[in-house]
């Protein structure tokens, strides 16, 4: 023939089912992008196109004269139509039996048929048939259409063609098996028009196929395209017919019925469509609750946040009494609306079950409380300076922190070895009763002081029941605190758990650690007594008799000088040095009372004139910094610092004061700052770094081993943090930080 297209008589066919599908594939593109953003809308769009583009390819294979183009057109539909078809349809069937899961795998495979089958039909484009040259038909005439003659083409299947053939009808009888297995099985739920629609449209293409490869129907009119027609004919009735996007089910039953919240569906007249049977318990409806008005499912006071549908999607807390218990609920309204239409066409009522929420709420709020009074408790612990004071808030604060109902506090007495109440709470005359005082025993209080370790029982001790009016104690709590201490509570709760088995742990903690610094201020301020008694005899009973003795040394050596007595001389000299140096200690441990405003550079230069150590030079760049600190004392800890360097430091020596920028730090109102004192000395040696600020402690023997004891007592007493290292340069670096600055108020 010598015309480049013909018209063929199924050509107009193609062109019917064409449009069809076109204008489905359109009508879903549009309810996609404008309102219905669902998968199955896309998935329904995607596989309507693949079909246009089925028959808009076959309409232009017929079209065409050219043996090499009505193979290529082939190959495109069977490369590419074909599958995207096949697939989609197997991705709808999957979506509408609500087995959404397996999209993504179902989309990944398309993607790599589509590939690969399309690298193999362009490398063999013969490999699913074979062109025996076109055939000249015709002239003929169908339903008063005549048709001149037209060439088609002259095809032999291939095995490949067979594979490809049976992959189709894999995937189309997958597809049918899922979707006739959720009918049977949400039967109930489906409509009946709707499934039978969809399942003849998918197969019907699947069945053209079996006609193709039988050999029932000649190739040359292409059985599987004449069913598109069907198939476009179900798809239009499921889609407009029988609402396809209005009445989905998409596993509604399973949706329905395996939510843990209770659920009801009513429709527009407000009768029950759909129930779980968590709702349906709930409300104690009995067995034929479906097509009931809402009136007669829910309780009254309910009716009234369920009744209307022209308002808008609410949300209720709600308290609904089961079983005895209050329950908490949110009401989840949600109205279901035809998009096209405009109008309500049913809703979904949700009873959100949050007691555990609320419960858990009320919880965080009660141990936000706890929290509070235990950092408050810790507060009032760190400027507590007695054990018994420390007892006292711990009983008190028991109740608040850890809901305690009965406290007691004991100490444990190691003349009479005994565990003594020293607080309790509520009446304290109870301290005075002689049956609370615990003699050693196999109980659990004294298993627990001896281990060491805290005692949790979810029973009552004989120690608490006689105290255990009314029965408000459950449980009780042993709390070991350190050597010496132990606390008994008493609790309201019949268990404790791990949260606030946590917050007892803490409790305990910081009661342990405010009852060692007690203990340790006491002993200090008994040690602080102890030395100002050993310094008053040092200063006035020892003093006199070595002024008396230096007094006579003098005399004789202004008589008759010798190197005995020069011996004995200096000897006295170091006595002398010994006192000065003790009480100098003992001086450096009073806490500053007045603060002046000290220039730095000023008391550094006054200390090293007076001092004038030989052959040593001074480098000081401290600039015009100005501290908070007590004068006196401040002189005197650059004094010890000065001699600890002419003590411990070679000719010729370096001495450098710095200031440390990077400890700079502002926190409130105050402003902080530090310095350093570094030597050209030798440094300190590791075994001598640990114990460089112990009374007596000295590598030189000419020092007396309190200058850097004097030193550490005067920072302690002005808040500073003194720290010792050896310098770049190797010799003994002493760093005070956390000093006040003078721009502080």
């Amino acid at each position: 023939m010598s015309t480049a297209y013909q018209l063929t008589p199924p050509m107009p066919l193609y062109a019917v089912i064409f449009f069809v599908s076109s204008m489905l594939s359109i009508y879903a593109v549009m309810r996609y992008y404008r309102h219905d953003r669902r998968l199955i809308v896309g998935v329904f769009a995607v596989m309507t196109a693949a079909m246009a583009s089925w028959e808009l390819l076959n309409f232009l294979i017929d079209s065409v004269t050219s043996e090499q183009l009505k193979l290529l057109g082939k190959n495109l539909v069977n490369g590419i139509s074909y599958p995207v078809y096949a697939y989609s349809v197997l991705g709808f069937s999957l979506i509408y039996a609500n087995h959404t899961r397996w999209i993504r795998v179902n989309a990944l495979v398309c993607a790599a048929h589509i590939i690969c089958g399309s690298v193999i039909l362009f490398v063999s484009p013969e490999i699913l048939y074979t062109s025996g040259g076109l055939t000249v038909q015709g002239p003929t005439t169908i339903a008063g259409a005549s048709f001149n003659q037209f060439v088609t083409l002259d095809r032999t299947l291939r095995q490949a063609f067979l594979y490809l053939w049976a992959h189709g009808i894999l995937v189309f009888t997958i597809s049918t098996a899922v979707l006739l297995r959720y009918i049977v099985q949400s039967r109930r739920d489906v409509a009946t028009g709707q499934a039978v629609s969809v399942v003849v449209g998918i197969l019907a293409p699947a069945c053209a196929s079996v006609l193709l490869i039988t050999g029932t129907i000649s190739p040359a009119w292409n059985p599987t395209d004449l069913s598109f027609s069907i198939t476009a004919v179900c798809f239009g009735l499921t889609v407009f017919r029988y609402n396809l996007f209005q009445m989905v089910p998409i596993g509604r039953q399973q949706v329905v019925r395996t939510m843990s919240d209770p659920m009801v569906v009513v429709d527009s007249n407000d009768r029950v469509v759909d129930s779980n049977l968590t709702a349906r318990n709930l409300f104690d409806v009995e067995s034929d609750w479906r097509g009931i008005p809402t009136q007669e499912f829910f309780d009254s006071p309910i009716n009234r946040f369920t009744g209307s549908q022209e308002t808008i999607e609410v949300d209720t807390e709600l308290i609904i009494q089961q079983d005895g218990q209050r329950r908490h609920f949110d009401l989840e309204r949600t109205l279901l609306r035809d998009q096209v239409q405009g109008k309500t066409t049913g809703q979904i009522i949700v009873f959100r079950d949050v007691t555990e929420l609320i419960e858990t709420r009320q919880q965080i709020k009660r141990r936000e409380l706890r929290l509070k009074k235990l950092l408050d408790t810790m507060s009032a612990l760190i400027q507590t300076g007695s054990y018994k004071k420390v007892a006292k808030i711990g009983v008190e604060a028991a109740s608040e922190v850890l809901d305690a109902r009965i406290s007691m506090f004991y100490k444990y007495d190691l003349k009479s070895n005994t565990l003594q109440p020293v607080a309790a709470s509520g009446n304290q005359d109870a301290l005075s009763d002689e049956s609370l005082v615990l003699n050693p025993s196999e109980s659990v209080i004294w298993e627990a002081f001896r281990s060491k370790q805290i005692q949790v029982c979810d029973d009552i001790l004989t120690e608490l029941s006689h105290l255990n009016d009314g029965g408000s104690i459950q449980s009780e709590a042993i709390l070991p605190l350190g050597e010496s201490y132990l606390m008994h509570i008493g609790l309201s709760e019949s268990s404790i758990g791990s949260e606030d088995m946590s917050l007892v742990r803490v409790f305990a903690a910081n009661l342990e650690a405010a009852l060692k610094r007690a203990d340790r201020e006491q002993e200090l301020t008994r040690q602080n007594e102890r030395l100002d008694e050993f310094a008053g005899i040092v200063s006035h009973d020892l003093r006199t008799p070595l002024n008396h003795a230096m007094h006579h040394t003098n005399l004789i050596t202004e008589a008759q000088a010798s190197d005995d007595v020069e011996s004995v001389q200096q000897s006295l000299d170091q006595i002398e040095s010994i006192v000065d140096g003790i009480l100098r200690l003992t001086r450096a441990g009073e806490t500053a009372e007045v603060y002046e405003n000290c220039v730095v550079k000023d008391i550094i230069m006054e200390v090293w004139d007076a001092m004038a150590i030989d052959e040593a030079i001074l480098d000081c760049r401290v600039e015009d910094m100005t501290i908070k600190a007590e004068e006196i004392a401040l002189f005197r800890l650059f004094e010890n610092l000065f001699r600890n360097v002419n003590q411990h430091t070679d000719p010729p020596r370096v001495v450098q004061v710095g200031t440390l920028p990077e400890n700079d730090k502002q926190i409130g109102d105050n402003s902080y700052t530090g310095f350093f004192i570094e030597d050209n000395g030798d440094g300190i040696s590791e075994t001598a770094m640990g114990r460089i600020f112990e009374h007596g402690f000295t590598t030189s023997s000419d020092g007396s081993g309190y200058g850097l004891s004097i030193v550490q007592r005067i920072a302690e007493s002005h808040g500073w943090r003194l720290s010792v290292t050896n310098g770049a340069d190797g010799g003994a670096r002493f760093e005070i930080t956390g000093v006040m600055s003078h721009s502080s108020a």
